[in-house]
């Protein structure tokens, strides 16, 4: 926020020439360098007054908030309010940053102290008593569930347990001090034990609550008697075989909150886990496993490998691997993976090989989510625009700019292939020899012919013939050698044409290959980068090779 005494733009203004001066092209170039933009605002346009008495003076922004991208990722809802200046002849700027922090409520996790506590038995004989219809497992997990509520009160009623005993331990040493000045005063002994009960009650408690048990000692080689039916005392043999501060599953109850209420609440929970046995299913709020299948994987247990085919071929052989192991699984234990709650996430995977991986694991394919920065530059940079005919603005950050001038360099080397034509821009994109459209066909006659900048392929083919004017061909000979694309299930494929003009399916990687700067191989290459190296050690080798790591001889 500052007065710096020149306009960035023309219209900053209300009287001055028509041209950019020195001054303000030196701002610009400033700004520019320092990769600084205005942060969003509102209020007033013309923030300095002249001669404010005048009926004369100029009215000119020369006050600015300005910030660099890292304050404007970071501070997204951040925007500028720029008042009326009144008597003064500048207005004064409000900045405002908006609290980023969501409330949210703490999962719920039992504490082990409130077993013995007063009420506490109360609560879940009364929660229990509740009489519900359905499966066992769904009585269970509803009771347990509605009991939640209660045990926040009674351990919120409880306080914190380490401050209250940093409390008690204060006044306890303060009632011993008094006793030792005065041993003869009853209410100064009362006081004293009082006290000291408390302390040790709230020791007791604090160490119940952080107190951790060894862990388990893994599982057994062999799944021994799993076809016979689950007995009730094996049931509570394995409650009890778990650790006090042991949780059995993720609704935050330890083990403890079942073995001291398991004569309130055993039968029905025996129930519920034989059902389990006998119909091999879990109700969704209890079935909580995450599997995670990927080339994590390789490193582990494939060698490496420079050939592009048999890293693929590798990476179908793990998954392989993987279909084998969860085949294992299900016919020692019984547990069969849920295929409608499974998906598989690919990202920069050939067509081929995310075929063959569905083909072993059948789940359903699913979509990564978009980068919160992705998801800024379609609300705030292209606002429905195609980003291949967006123009460069003059007052934009450092990096928007340098992401656009890369367009003139690579957009002819993208190619559409259609197969549904719904992922394919009409006017933009590049899915017939002739080339975009929009190079010949204007926005104003696209609007005119009932169309809109959104249009898809599809859009503009209905029963294998064209939608658009007859006109149109008379005006556009180049229309007439287009035919009609037939249309398939698939999704729309982009095709990237390479150094060599091959084409082939797009991928980050060819691209980059194709735009980033090359050099001579230097000779330590293999000390940096080898198959199994650790990233980040190799980006701080490549610094010290290339003498830019931040040494303490740098810094003097």
């Amino acid at each position: 926020m500052e007065d710096f005494n020149v306009s960035l733009n023309l219209d900053d203004s209300t009287i001055g020439s028509s041209n950019i001066t020195i001054a303000m092209r030196e701002f610009r170039e400033c700004v520019e360098h320092m990769r600084m933009t205005d942060v969003t605002h509102s209020g007033l346009h013309f923030i300095w007054n002249q001669h404010p008495n005048s009926l004369y003076g100029t009215l000119k922004k020369i006050d600015r908030v300005i910030a660099n991208d890292i304050f404007i990722n970071d501070f997204i809802d951040a925007y500028a309010i720029f008042l009326p200046y009144r008597i003064s002849d500048h207005c004064p700027a409000v900045l405002k940053i908006p609290s980023t922090s969501v409330m949210r409520t703490k999962p719920f996790k039992f504490s082990n102290f409130i077993v013995y506590k007063e009420g506490f038995d109360d609560i879940v004989l009364k929660g229990w008593r509740r009489v519900l219809v359905g499966y066992n497992m769904f009585q269970v997990v509803k009771k347990l569930l509605d009991l939640k509520k209660h045990l926040r009160r009674l351990m919120w009623q409880h306080g914190n347990l380490h401050s209250r005993v940093v409390k008690l331990k204060v006044e306890l040493d303060e009632a011993q001090n008094n006793l030792d000045k005065n041993p003869f005063s009853v209410d100064t002994r009362e006081d004293q034990c009082t006290l000291l009960r408390a302390y040790n009650d709230a020791v007791l408690d604090e160490e119940r609550h952080l107190k951790r048990k060894r862990k388990l000692n893994g599982f057994p080689s062999k799944a021994v008697g799993m076809v016979r039916p689950v007995s009730a005392n094996e049931v509570k043999a394995a409650m009890y075989d778990i650790g006090n501060n042991k949780s059995p599953g993720p609704d935050g109850f330890t083990s403890e909150f079942f073995k001291s209420l398991w004569e309130i609440i055993g039968d029905e929970v025996t129930l519920a886990i034989q059902d389990f046995f006998k119909i091999g299913q879990l109700l969704m709020e209890i079935n909580h496993t995450l599997g995670i299948l990927g080339s994590y994987f390789d490193p582990l247990c494939l060698p490496p490998s420079d050939d592009p085919l048999d890293y693929e071929m590798r990476h179908y052989v793990s998954i392989s691997c993987i279909n084998e192991a969860l085949d294992q699984f299900k016919s020692w234990s019984g547990l069969i993976l849920s295929i409608p709650k499974s998906k598989a996430y690919f990202a920069n995977v050939s067509q081929i090989l995310k075929n063959q991986i569905l083909a072993i694991l059948p789940f359903e394919e699913g979509t990564l989510p978009n980068t919160f920065w992705v998801r800024r530059v379609y609300a705030h940079k292209l606002v429905g625009r195609n980003f291949w005919y967006i123009d460069v603005p003059s007052n934009a950050s450092w990096s928007w700019p340098k992401i656009l001038w890369v367009w003139e360099e690579v957009k002819g080397r993208f190619f559409h292939s259609i197969r549904n034509g719904q992922h394919t821009s009409a006017w933009f994109d590049k899915w017939c020899d002739t080339g975009p459209l929009s190079l010949f066909i204007t926005p104003r006659i696209i609007h005119q012919a009932g169309f809109d900048m959104y249009t898809t392929v599809s859009d503009i083919v209905h029963n294998n013939t064209w939608c658009w004017p007859a006109q149109w061909e008379v005006w556009f000979p180049q229309l007439a050698n287009i035919n009609p694309p037939i249309f398939s299930n698939e999704k729309d494929v982009i095709l990237w044409e390479d150094n060599s003009g091959h084409t082939r399916e797009f991928s980050i990687r060819a691209v980059w290959e194709h735009v980033r700067h090359r050099a001579d191989e230097v000779t330590w290459v293999s000390v940096v980068w080898f198959s199994l190296s650790i990233p980040k050690h190799a980006f701080v080798m490549w610094l010290l090779m290339n003498e830019k790591l931040k040494t303490q001889d740098k810094v003097k």
